[in-house]
């Protein structure tokens, strides 16, 4: 249940009670354009970018000169990302002396030092140079050694925390990542990484969060070149995560190429470069992509950044800079501005217009609300705000001795809106989802999981999906391991948190915050709301439903559960069967008869209940109804919330479907 102030509490059963409601609209979304298109005098083969101490965007890029290793290392240093001259005017540092083959990384370090780093071309990229910034890349200084040996460096990725990492080629397909810190002064001889070696890398990008490294690593695993996610102590614990992108049968052709990620506004963003090698279609291109996460573990799908038409041998270096999200090469430079809530072009509240509104909630399926709003004075023809899949957030509460009291019951996802018109009538109809409508997208790829948790599987799947927020109980379901899991491309992420769920009887619920939370039936709910006297009308009552024999089969395994009181009762034996081949053990299939009973056991009670609205109660919710007129005193779980409110019919009321706890 939302937290209600003890005056708003009292409130919902208050004689005279006065609603209230605010409804705002919010283009919160990341909206992707071509922001420059230039064109340098050489070809660019690689390239980076970071955000100065003093904010300004400062670029470094490799200019080919027509060999592996007599590239030109040049830079520059915008403050103004309207003057077009600074996106275009290069200052070479290295001319015709770095290798070519995309080593390069560029920094912001304790102090506000800027260290760019790249590979020497006359050493064919086995010695990795540095410069030095402590003027926000207005001066630079070096080049200084950092580490010379046999093996050559192609890809770079310092984390900005006196770092280096680097993938070392030995030999023909022979690749392996190491670790360069500087201590005392002076960079210590290199860390090699503990997980082996791979055939072939084509990337890396390296992130500090104040206590641990994470990066990702452009590498062939298996069948292609994928994205590959990691984390490394920086002494000798080296960790593989995750895939952030794989490569497998459902998509032959891609490559998922140079990464670049940086720790913003609460979540990583990792850009890379999507590679159609036409394999498969004979269409040859690039794409740019950015995908999200909050603990680098679990990532959203990836978002085009830019649009398929264009070719690129250098990935696009994510920034946030002059109020937008930049991914910017030498040639092509994208972005999106970062939204604001006091950006009036992005923002409405339509609170004072609001005619009706209502909400409709149930398990299993995105929750939709509905508002009207007046627009007698056409005020709403054009909406700030009011965009596809924008944001509407729904207040309900109460005015109060205390004032003017709401709460959050809708964060809603904008799926729709029309005008309705008439003589005399002009009204605004907006129809809007809760988030879990991210869970109805279909996964582009074949995901597959090998030895995972339930708790690991659902976050996994609400990231995919882009929910990041999960909250769970600590039950023993919870923790149960799947042997194998799999995410066919075409389905839909709700159906895999289905199947996920139903492996244990587990449920779900989504807030109103977007929050995704499982449950388990094998924790007891306290009763959080008792209505009595406010009841306007229901329906309550008994069934003969459920099973009270509950048999599951699994691989070569089984268990059962029974409810010998509720057979008796109705003096025979309704049996059901589960064939689940997720379950691998006997534990895992008590666990799943256990829970199968508790849910068919809350079909025994139900009912409705038409009360005053409270702005508080949520899905699976237990309160507890008192009919003194029937002996009653029960507690219910609610499964379904229809609340609204009508101006012109003066109503403030809910509609609760009621079933056992």
């Amino acid at each position: 249940m939302r937290t209600l102030s003890p005056t708003l509490a009292a409130a919902v059963g208050a004689t005279g009670r006065q609603p209230a409601v605010r409804v705002k609209l919010a283009d919160d979304k990341e909206h992707w354009a071509l922001y420059r298109q230039d064109s340098p005098a050489k070809p660019v083969t690689g390239c980076a970018a970071v955000v100065a101490g003093d904010g300004s965007l400062v670029r470094a890029a490799l200019f080919d000169n027509g060999g592996a290793g007599n590239a030109d290392l040049a830079v520059q240093r915008i403050t103004d990302p309207a003057i077009a001259s600074q996106w275009t005017s290069w200052t070479v540092l290295v001319a015709s002396a770095a290798e070519a083959s995309q080593p390069l990384a560029l920094s912001l370090h304790p102090g506000g030092l800027l260290r760019l780093f790249y590979g020497d071309g006359p050493s064919g990229g086995a010695t990795i140079k540095l410069l030095e910034s402590a003027t926000n890349g207005a001066g630079w200084t070096g080049p200084s050694t950092v580490f010379s040996g046999p093996s050559s460096f192609f890809y770079l990725a310092s984390a900005g925390n006196d770092d280096l990492f680097a993938c070392r080629n030995t030999a023909v397909g022979v690749w392996d990542v190491q670790f360069f810190k500087k201590s005392g002064g002076v960079w210590q001889a290199p860390l090699t990484w503990s997980l082996g070696t791979l055939s072939s890398m084509f990337g890396i990008a390296a992130v500090w969060n104040g206590s641990t490294y994470f990066f990702a690593l452009s590498a062939w695993y298996t069948a292609g070149l994928g994205l590959e996610a990691y984390q490394f102590d920086g002494v000798n614990a080296w960790t593989d995560l995750n895939f952030i992108v794989p490569v497998d049968g459902s998509n032959v052709g891609f490559q998922f190429r140079l990464p670049s990620v940086q720790l913003v506004d609460g979540l990583y963003r990792l850009t890379y470069r999507e590679h159609d090698d036409g394999f498969v279609d004979g269409q040859v291109y690039d794409r740019y992509r950015i995908a999200r996460s909050l603990d680098f573990v679990h990532w959203c799908a990836g978002l085009p950044v830019s649009p398929q038409a264009l070719t690129s041998a250098s990935g696009a270096p994510f920034a946030k800079a002059f109020g937008s999200y930049f991914a910017t090469t030498p040639t092509s430079t994208f972005s999106s501005p970062v939204y604001s809530a006091s950006d009036a072009g992005r923002n409405s509240d339509v609170s004072a217009q609001v005619l009706s509104c209502e909400r409709n909630e149930s398990l299993l399926r995105a929750s939709e609300v509905r508002v009207v709003v007046s627009n007698q004075g056409g005020q709403f023809n054009s909406c700030p705000g009011l965009a596809k899949n924008g944001t509407l957030l729904l207040n309900e509460g109460y005015v109060t001795g205390a004032g003017t009291e709401v709460v959050n019951v809708a964060t809603a996802l904008i799926d729709r809106w029309y005008f309705s018109r008439a003589p005399g009538e002009n009204e605004l109809v907006i129809v809007a989802q809760d988030q879990s409508r991210w869970l109805d997208n279909d996964a582009p790829l074949l995901l597959t999981y090998r030895n995972r948790s339930v708790v690991w599987l659902a976050l996994e799947i609400a990231a995919r999906a882009g929910l990041f927020q999960v909250f769970w109980p600590g039950t023993p379901a919870m923790g149960q391991v799947l042997a194998s899991f799999a995410i066919q491309p075409g389905q839909s992420w709700r159906r895999a948190l289905h199947r996920l769920m139903e492996a244990y009887g587990l449920e779900y619920t989504v807030r109103a915050d977007g929050s995704l939370v499982l449950h388990d039936p094998t924790v007891a709910a306290a009763s959080v709301w008792t209505w009595q006297n406010e009841i306007q009308a229901a329906q309550l009552g008994q069934t003969d439903l459920p099973a009270n024999h509950v048999r599951v089969f699994g691989q070569a395994t089984q268990a059962e559960a029974w409810d010998y009181t509720a057979a008796e009762a109705a003096g025979v034996e309704r049996y059901l069967q589960v064939v689940d081949r997720a379950l691998g053990s006997a534990s895992q299939a008590a666990i799943r008869a256990g829970n199968e009973l508790l849910l068919e056991q809350r079909k025994s009670r139900g009912g409705e209940l038409h009360v005053p609205l409270n702005p508080g109660l949520e899905l699976l919710d237990v309160v507890t109804v008192v009919d003194g007129a029937i002996g009653l005193s029960q507690a219910y779980r609610c499964h379904g919330i229809q609340a609204g409110m009508n101006v012109a019919e003066g109503t403030f009321e809910m509609t609760l479907e009621l079933m056992g706890t």
